[in-house]
């Protein structure tokens, strides 16, 4: 092979090997990262919450904008308890939950979603999808940031 066509990685074999050496606090320290990517990237998906779609014309349904408000974090005084914004579990088994508990979210943005309003109304899944890759990042960098501070 030419060495043009080489391809070479350059490792750190010193923050490598800080790495191995930290032993049983790596998965304390990655699971504390873990859990801020989590809350992060619940603030994140709630900046991306894209807006209501028009009203229909003919519709006789006056909008609250609960729903929301539900899931950007906005709330109202009496609305909390429709909030799912929960980051739980423990060391390296830890979910974030983001959503809403109105009665009436599974049929407007869940993937139950009633007929009225496929194709009108965005659904939760989609703001998942469009943004996973951003909320791995967001997670990455948090555990790195954990990891870092047990290099110092």
């Amino acid at each position: 092979m030419m060495s043009s066509d080489l391809i070479s990685i350059d490792l750190n074999t010193k923050e490598l090997e800080q790495l191995v050496n930290l032993g049983p606090r790596l998965p304390k320290s990655t699971a504390k990262g873990i859990g801020t990517g989590l809350a992060h990237s619940i603030l994140y998906l709630q900046s991306k919450t894209p807006p209501y779609p028009p009203k229909l014309p003919t519709s006789m349904y006056r909008r609250t904008g609960t729903l929301g408000r539900t899931l950007t974090g906005q709330t109202q005084s009496g609305e909390e308890g429709w909030v799912v914004n929960e980051v739980g579990g423990k060391g390296l088994k830890m979910y974030g939950r983001w959503g809403t508990k109105v009665p009436y979210g599974h049929w407007v943005v869940g993937e139950d979603q009633g007929a009225a309003f496929i194709d009108r109304w965005w659904q939760l899944s989609d703001i998942l999808a469009a943004e996973l890759n951003a909320i791995v990042g967001l997670i990455e960098k948090d555990v790195w940031v954990e990891i870092k501070t047990l290099l110092k």
